[in-house]
């Protein structure tokens, strides 16, 4: 968790050190530093303390040391918990589809999904035994004409994806929150996706580990309608 070393850092103004850090949890300094490479964790009852010595919320360290514990885990791990844990409590007992929160975030086409639920959308008949689907506004602008800003974009999480066709590709940052990229899948590579966006006729090459998940978008409903 080198967050911790580089707020540390930060606050040398401030007389803060690993030194310090360590004696405020009770602990020998190279417990300190085995938790900055991550090899030992955070115990629940040391994160008021961590918190206050680094000058920040316990929510704001909460989150950070969940998404190193994240970045740590293996994709299929990812995957097992995304599958198990985050799509079915959104799901539960709801007969529509839930709408996530979607942030338009860089120009390249990428944009901040989170799993917090702004609405909710009729299940067609297609999807009506569907497990766990979910859908997200487009506010890329990259994909026009197969996809426009504004369209909701249907995604089952159950079905393989195929080529051609257009797929959303995640990167899990926390559990509630992913960084998204839309694109035609063209081409399925063991270490990669070969794709394609449709304001460039060129197609390119994103790793799959950087993109370890692709979900197919199986409805586009245009906006305004």
């Amino acid at each position: 968790m080198h967050w911790i070393q580089k707020r540390i850092k930060e606050l040398k103004a401030h007389g803060r050190s690993q030194v310090g850090l360590a004696a405020a949890l009770g602990v020998d300094p190279p417990r300190v530093t085995e938790i900055i490479k991550n090899k030992r964790k955070v115990k629940s009852t040391e994160v008021g303390i961590l918190a206050e010595y680094l000058e920040m919320s316990q929510s704001q360290v909460l989150d950070l040391i969940n998404r190193v514990e994240i970045e740590s885990l293996p994709d299929d791990e990812l995957i097992r918990r995304f599958n198990s844990t985050v799509l079915p409590r959104l799901t539960e007992n709801r007969p529509e589809i839930p709408v996530w929160e979607s942030v338009y975030s860089k120009e390249d086409g990428t944009f901040i999904l989170n799993t917090t639920v702004i609405d909710w959308t009729r299940r067609s008949e297609r999807m009506q035994d569907v497990r766990n689907p979910f859908a997200f506004y487009f506010v890329g602008r990259n994909m026009s004409p197969a996809i426009e800003y504004g369209d909701l974009l249907v995604v089952n999480t159950s079905v393989p994806v195929r080529t051609p066709s257009d797929c959303v590709f995640l990167n899990q940052q926390t559990e509630r929150r992913f960084t998204a990229l839309v694109r035609r899948l063209v081409q399925v590579e063991p270490e990669a996706w070969r794709v394609r966006r449709f304001d460039q006729s060129e197609e390119a090459t994103i790793s799959k580990s950087d993109w370890p998940k692709a979900f197919a978008i199986t409805e586009i409903r245009r906006a305004g309608y």
